[in-house]
C-alpha cells in the first residue's frame, strides 16, 4: 500500500471530524463585536498578534468549508479555506484543514506546510500532529514522523487511535518490540478497535506467532468482512499455523470478490509457491501484472519461481525488477552487454546481502573474459577474500556510480546481461583461498572440540521478520538425525538462541560444541568449513562459503525452495555434487531427514 493510502485508510474518514464544527461553534460563542474589539485592543499593546478565532465572516466562510469537505466536494471545500486565509493568513483552522485536503488529494508537501504552520500558530491536539506525521512520512522524512505520532500520543496519551498511530509507525519501520505494547494498549483502551486488532495481528504474523495472531484477526474480520488487510493476515496466520490450503481458499475469495486488487492476486501466486504448485503461483503474478504492470514486486516474485522452474531467460529478466538496488538504480547499465569488452573500465556494485554476493560473484570472471577491467565495491566483511580474486582489478570505495568508469553495472543485473539462458552456460562457485595461519588456527581450534569427524550444521538462515527472505527447518529433527552418527557436532548457526542450544544439547549432550562466533569472522570460518567433514545446513553464507574452498554442503532445502536449488530434484545445477534434502507438501521434513540420517551414516559411520 502506498503510504498516501496508508494515511487515508486509517487516519482519516472523509473530511474533517465532526470537532471542526464543534471548535467553529465555540469560536463564535459569547465574543460580540465589542469584546473582540476589546480583545484586539489589549492583544496590540501587549505586542501580541491579532486572535486567531477569526472574524464572523471568517466563522460564516469555515462553516461552507466544512459542508463542503465532509461531502467530499474537496475542491470546493479547499477553495474555501484559501479565501479565508486571504482574509487572515493566521487562521490555524483554516491552515490545518486545508493541509488535510492537500493530503486526501496527493499533496503531501503542501499538507505539510500548511499544517506545519498551523502547529507553530497554536497548540493543536493529537489529531493535527498525526495528520503531520503522516504527511511527513508520504514525503520520507521518516524522523519528524515518527516524533509527531510520539507528540500525537504525548497529548493523549489514553486515546486508542494515538497508541495505535506509533504502534503502526514502529511496525512499519521493523521494530516490533516498540509497536507491540503499544498496540496492545490501544487494545485495552478499545477492544474493537478494527485498525488495532489487525495491526496487531499482522505484527504477530511477522514475528512468528500466528496462533496469537489468529484469534485478533478473526474479531477484526468479523467486525469489518470488507476489510482487505484483515482478511489477509487472517490467511497469512492460516498459513503460518500449518494450515495452508485453507489459507488459500481465503485469499482466492479476496480475489473473488476484489479482481482489481493487485496485492490480492500477489499473495495469492505466494501462497500458490508455498504449496509449490508454482505454475499457477506464476499464472497468479500474471493477473497482478495485467491489473499494475508496474508491481515490481510482482515481477521479482514471478522471477524466483520461473529461475527455479529452469527457465533463465524469463527469470533474469524479470529479475531486474527487485527493490534492493537503491541509490544506483538510474545510473546502472540494464541493457545486454556485447561479447567485447576489451579495455572497458566497469564500475560493479553489489545490493544484496553476503551470499547473494559471493553467488553473483561468479559472473563477473565473464566479464573479465570478454576483456573489462573490473572495480567492485565489496562488504567489509569479505574484502580480503574478494581481494585475492584474480578478476577483480581494483576496488571502489564509495556505494555510488563514479564517472570515469565506461560502464556501472549492478552484480545483480549479470545473468541478464551477459544473457546466461542455458544450464551449460552456468558459471562455476568462487574458488576463495584461505590464509594460511587462519587455517592453522582452526586446526589448533578443532583439537579442542573433540575427535573427528566434524560435522557442522546450521538449522535458519535470512531474517525472520515481515516478508524478507528465511529459511528455516527444524533443529530438534535435525539433531535426531545427527545423533547416531559419528563425529563431533559443531554448531554454525548465526546468533543461535539459548533454547535452540538447548534442545539441540538435550539429544546431543556433550558431543554439541558452540563455533557461531566465526560468523562475526568469516576469514575464519572460510577455514573452519574447509577443515569439517560435513556441513549440514539451510542454504546461507556459509553455504556459500564452503563452496568457495571447493566443497559440498548437505543441504535442507524448506519450501518454497530458493531458485538456486531449484524446485524439485536431488541435484542443482548451481551447485554440482551437493545433495539436498526437501521439504515437501506431502511429508514435511519427514522423508528429508530420514535420507539425510541415513546418507551421514554411509559418510561418517554409525557411532
Amino acid at each position: 500500500m502506498k503510504q498516501s493510502e496508508w494515511a487515508l485508510a486509517w487516519l482519516f474518514r472523509i473530511g474533517p471530524s465532526h470537532k471542526l464544527r464543534r471548535i467553529i461553534a465555540r469560536m463564535s460563542e459569547a465574543m460580540n463585536r465589542r469584546q473582540r474589539r476589546q480583545k484586539e485592543t489589549k492583544a496590540k499593546r501587549r505586542g501580541a498578534t491579532p486572535p486567531l478565532a477569526g472574524s464572523p465572516r471568517e466563522q460564516k466562510l469555515l462553516n461552507q468549508a466544512v459542508a463542503h469537505h465532509q461531502s467530499g466536494r474537496l475542491e470546493n471545500a479547499e477553495a474555501i479555506y484559501r479565501e479565508v486565509l486571504g482574509i487572515n493568513p493566521r487562521n490555524s483552522y483554516a491552515l490545518y484543514y486545508a493541509g488535510i485536503v492537500a493530503l486526501q488529494t496527493g499533496r503531501p508537501e503542501d499538507a505539510a506546510d500548511l499544517i506545519n504552520r498551523a502547529v507553530g500558530i497554536r497548540p493543536q491536539g493529537a489529531e493535527a500532529h498525526t495528520s503531520l506525521a503522516v504527511a511527513l512520512m508520504t514525503l520520507g522524512n521518516v524522523r519528524e514522523a515518527g516524533r509527531n505520532f510520539a507528540m500525537a500520543l504525548e497529548r493523549e496519551p489514553d486515546a486508542a487511535f494515538t497508541n495505535a498511530n506509533l504502534g503502526r509507525f514502529h511496525a512499519d519501520h521493523d521494530d516490533p518490540d516498540a509497536a507491540e505494547p503499544l498496540l496492545r494498549r490501544a487494545l485495552e483502551i478499545d477492544p474493537d478497535f478494527h485498525e488495532a486488532l489487525t495491526e496487531l495481528g499482522a505484527l504477530l504474523n511477522a514475528t512468528y506467532r500466528a496462533g496469537d495472531a489468529l484469534p485478533l484477526l478473526g474479531k477484526a474480520r468479523a467486525r469489518r468482512p470488507d476489510s482487505i488487510k484483515a482478511r489477509s493476515e487472517h490467511a497469512t496466520a492460516l498459513e503460518l499455523s500449518g494450515r495452508p490450503e485453507q489459507a488459500l481458499e481465503e485469499l482466492l475469495a479476496i480475489v473473488r470478490d476484489n479482481p482489481g486488487d493487485d496485492k490480492g492476486h500477489n499473495n495469492v501466486g505466494l501462497i500458490l509457491s508455498r504449496l509449490n504448485r508454482f505454475d499457477d503461483a506464476i499464472l497468479a503474478y500474471g493477473e497482478a501484472l495485467k491489473v499494475n504492470p508496474d508491481y515490481n514486486d510482482v515481477y521479482s516474485n514471478r522471477s524466483l519461481l520461473r529461475l527455479a522452474q529452469g527457465d533463465f531467460a524469463g527469470g533474469w529478466k524479470d529479475y531486474l525488477h527487485r527493490d534492493t538496488l537503491g541509490g544506483i538504480a538510474d545510473t546502472i547499465q540494464r541493457d545486454v552487454l556485447p561479447q567485447k569488452l576489451s579495455g572497458k573500465r566497469i564500475a560493479l556494485y553489489r545490493d544484496q546481502g553476503l551470499g547473494d554476493e559471493i553467488f553473483f560473484l561468479r559472473f563477473a570472471g565473464k566479464l573479465k573474459e570478454r576483456g573489462a577491467i573490473i572495480a567492485y565495491n565489496p562488504d567489509p566483511k569479505i574484502a580480503g577474500m574478494i581481494g585475492r580474486l584474480e578478476f577483480i582489478d581494483y576496488f571502489l570505495l564509495g556505494n555510488r556510480p563514479e564517472e570515469h568508469y565506461d560502464l556501472s553495472i549492478s552484480l545483480g543485473d549479470l545473468p541478464y546481461l551477459l544473457e546466461i539462458t542455458e544450464p551449460v552456460d552456468l558459471p562455476a562457485p568462487l574458488e576463495f583461498s584461505v590464509l594460511q595461519h587462519r587455517d592453522a588456527e582452526i586446526s589448533e581450534f578443532l583439537k579442542t572440540v573433540g575427535p573427528p569427524p566434524y560435522i557442522g550444521c546450521t538449522w535458519r538462515g535470512g531474517v525472520q521478520y515481515r516478508d524478507r527472505l528465511s529459511k528455516m527447518s527444524p533443529q530438534k529433527a535435525m539433531a535426531k538425525a545427527l545423533r547416531p552418527i559419528n563425529g563431533s557436532i559443531i554448531i554454525l548457526q548465526r546468533n543461535p538462541r539459548a533454547d535452540e542450544i538447548q534442545d539441540l544439547t538435550d539429544i546431543l549432550g556433550d558431543r554439541l560444541h558452540d563455533a557461531s562466533q566465526y560468523n562475526d569472522d568469516l576469514e575464519g570460518m572460510l577455514a573452519l568449513l574447509g577443515r569439517i567433514d560435513e556441513y549440514v545446513c539451510v542454504s546461507n553464507t556459509n553455504t556459500h562459503l564452503r563452496a568457495a574452498r571447493g566443497l559440498a554442503s548437505r543441504v535442507l532445502i524448506p519450501l518454497p525452495p530458493d531458485y538456486r536449488w531449484m524446485q524439485s530434484g536431488d541435484q542443482s545445477p548451481w551447485f554440482p555434487g551437493t545433495p539436498l534434502y526437501r521439504e515437501t507438501t506431502e511429508t514435511g521434513w519427514d522423508d528429508a531427514f530420514e535420507k539425510l540420517g541415513r546418507d551421514l551414516i554411509e559418510a561418517v559411520g554409525p557411532r
